[in-house]
């Protein structure tokens, strides 16, 4: 492994950028392996059974703070040198993560919970997958965090509405259909236009998708009002650490 830190973290917080980095890469090596084949169990639509493991999630994550050290990394996460023999960027790295775990919401998305997916030209800060269930749009949003609610990860615009709200997507959508926008494509004028035809912005599920990087299980997530504030548990994918061949 490289001796080259990452530049803006202190040295002793270097080795746990380290260890999240190799995390996601793995992920990223292995995901279509894990969703596709065995990694996953099958979708657990049992509320009990999903509200069972946020709590034990949730012990777990408070054990791990009391004890102020870091758990074991599940599944075996091979050790690889990603960040080689030169400096990675702090806003690197979160983009690293960022895009494993869309790509991987998007594969939950299609493989495990039957949704569709469509051509999306994402722009930044934007919604971060579309799919279709049903004949109608839904957004989904995609989060890794360790932490047992994801919902806390939903930042708050300079507007003060929440990630998500009715009127954080209003202004997504006003902005994918503005021609001059970084985010007005052809493509993102279809999906606004079918939004409008189904409805509008009540018309569209939203979905949060939380991966625990440290154990790879996902929580599907629903929302239900519309400041995104409450969202509902709808599907749990607990991950087999045994059902993927490492090398």
């Amino acid at each position: 492994m490289s001796t080259t830190c990452v530049k803006g973290i202190s040295p002793s917080s270097c080795k746990g950028w380290r260890r999240r980095a190799q995390q996601y890469m793995a992920a990223q090596q292995y995901y279509q392996d894990m969703v596709t084949a065995e990694g996953y169990n099958d979708v657990i639509e049992d509320r009990a059974q999903i509200q069972s493991a946020l709590e034990q999630q949730a012990k777990d994550v408070a054990e791990f703070k009391n004890a102020q050290e870091k758990p074991k990394p599940k599944p075996n996460i091979p050790q690889l040198d990603i960040i080689g023999q030169g400096d990675i960027t702090q806003n690197q790295l979160h983009k690293l993560s960022g895009d494993v775990v869309e790509q991987v919401s998007l594969e939950i998305a299609v493989e495990k919970l039957g949704y569709e997916p469509i051509p999306y030209d994402q722009p930044l800060h934007g919604v971060d997958i579309f799919c279709k269930k049903d004949g109608k749009i839904v957004a989904i949003e995609s989060k890794g965090r360790a932490e047992p609610n994801a919902t806390e990860g939903l930042k708050r615009s300079v507007h003060g509405d929440r990630q998500c709200s009715d009127t954080w997507m209003e202004r997504k959508f006003e902005s994918m259909k503005t021609e001059g926008s970084t985010a007005h494509t052809d493509t993102n004028l279809q999906i606004v236009e079918a939004i409008e035809a189904q409805g509008g912005i009540e018309s569209v599920d939203t979905l949060l998708v939380h991966h625990n990087p440290h154990t790879m299980n996902i929580f599907v997530h629903e929302k239900v009002d519309s400041k995104a504030e409450q969202w509902e548990p709808v599907a749990l994918l607990e991950f087999d650490q045994n059902a993927v061949e490492k090398p």
